[in-house]
């Protein structure tokens, strides 16, 4: 045989493949800082909202405004008002994750893909030998 003993994974895929791939990599060398930056911003505005407007984000400090009948009327018509706007949103949010799932799911089937592509050509490589 006088051509190459191993082919490159490169010259075994397509140049949309190829190109998938180093965006793929772009995306989870940068993944991991982005999720670390959005926590962190999420937990501080939680701490801040629950000391600077306890009433917005301590539940444990709602309950006992409501219970020694020290909340104001027309907070608890706000918050009644309000129930349904942040409900639709809880839901919102919920059927955006299973977007994103299903997107997940849609990119892990290709990987699969392109794996079993590799390990058919590997396979195919070592059989001519």
């Amino acid at each position: 045989m006088t051509g190459p003993r191993h082919r490159s994974a490169e010259s075994m895929l397509t140049e949309d493949d190829q190109d998938f791939l180093k965006k793929r990599q772009r995306f989870v060398s940068r993944g991991n800082l982005a999720v670390v930056s959005i926590l962190v911003l999420l937990t501080g505005t939680y701490t801040w909202l629950w000391f600077s407007s306890p009433f917005l984000a301590n539940p444990f400090h709602v309950a006992r405004a409501v219970q020694q009948k020290t909340m104001d009327p027309s907070m608890l018509t706000g918050a009644a008002v309000i129930l349904p706007v942040v409900v639709t949103g809880l839901f919102a949010t919920v059927g955006l994750f299973a977007l994103l799932g299903c997107v997940i799911f849609h990119n892990e089937k290709r990987y699969l893909t392109l794996i079993d592509k590799l390990q058919n050509l590997q396979g195919t490589d070592e059989d001519a030998r």
